[in-house]
């Protein structure tokens, strides 16, 4: 398709929100155009250059000064827009297909785009290149399309109709200076089977009284207890879990099994270090709750 050569007066249905950018140096932005931000933060006339974001309709003529952000353009964004289309077809409305750019007056889905350059989603099909997209501008827009590679798709595709992805959350504890408790949260869905928790030890804490962590839940030191941040029993470096708890085992983890790793209901685990004096600022701890919410498949008695 065409770039545009000259000013072009864009049918447009709704009214449109302008906002104002400042533009790239001696870059030449035609009325009707399609606006992209360059990685510096400067307007330029739509191109499918990688990492470009689509700011919206030029709504004025501008063309650059001598440096950058000399001159302004007025742009135009939330509302639809009638566009020139590499290739669309009436189906990519039941999708809410995406528009991605191809230059400032030619729109198309990923396979017609190099960049994946989001403009909008299409409301309207005209002809199989034409048609309306909605553009809402740099406000709103997705940073960039996710492709899954061909491997990932196998990898997905490997699981068991039953299967589930494990999952871990983390939670950061940093010291500063003063008594204090500090609390990471990680809410494990309902039906969801624990794997384990493990606790990082990145930096030790040098508040001048004690420094002490537990984790559990309304047990709240029943999977680790009493664990010192500040000296012996996890030193910068260090970690513990559930096979290998350093001696601060809490009581679901202190015999031979864990208990519970599977709850009906959500659970609520909360890592929590208390620190008892002044000063500090050096403490560093990490928590990571691993968890799997597999699909249940009842068992057969025969």
């Amino acid at each position: 398709m065409t770039a545009l050569s000259q000013a072009f007066a864009r049918d447009r249905r709704g009214t449109p929100r302008i906002r104002r950018y400042p533009v790239n140096a001696a870059s030449v932005i035609l009325k009707g155009g399609l606006v992209c931000i360059d990685t510096d933060g400067f307007a330029r006339p739509g191109t499918d250059t990688a990492s470009f974001r689509c700011a919206g309709v030029a709504a004025e003529s501008v063309t650059g000064g001598t440096t950058d952000g000399d001159k302004f353009v007025l742009v135009e964004s939330d509302a639809d827009y009638l566009f020139t289309a590499t290739s669309v077809t009436q189906a990519m409305l039941n999708t809410a297909q995406a528009m991605y750019l191809v230059d400032d007056n030619t729109v198309d889905d990923a396979a017609g785009a190099t960049n994946d350059i989001f403009v909008g989603v299409m409301v309207d099909f005209v002809s199989t290149t034409s048609c309306w997209v909605n553009v809402p501008g740099l406000a709103t827009f997705p940073i960039s399309g996710v492709t899954a590679t061909a491997s990932e798709l196998n990898a997905l595709a490997g699981l068991a109709a039953n299967g589930g992805i494990v999952v871990a959350q983390e939670r950061t504890f940093t010291e500063t200076s003063g008594a204090g408790t500090y609390t990471g949260t990680v809410v494990k869905p309902a039906g969801a089977t624990l794997v384990d928790i493990i606790v990082n030890g990145v930096a030790l804490w040098d508040n001048a009284g004690t420094c002490t962590m537990i984790v559990g839940d309304t047990d709240d030191d029943g999977y680790y207890t009493a664990v010192n941040v500040k000296a012996t029993d996890l030193l910068a470096g260090e970690s513990i879990s559930f096979a290998m708890a350093g001696g601060k085992a809490g009581a679901y983890i202190a015999n031979s099994q864990v208990s519970p790793r599977y709850t009906a209901t959500a659970q609520t685990i909360n890592g929590i270090i208390t620190t008892s004096s002044t000063g500090g600022t050096a403490g560093r701890t990490r928590m990571v709750v691993v968890y799997v919410l597999p699909t249940a498949t009842a068992a057969a008695k025969v």
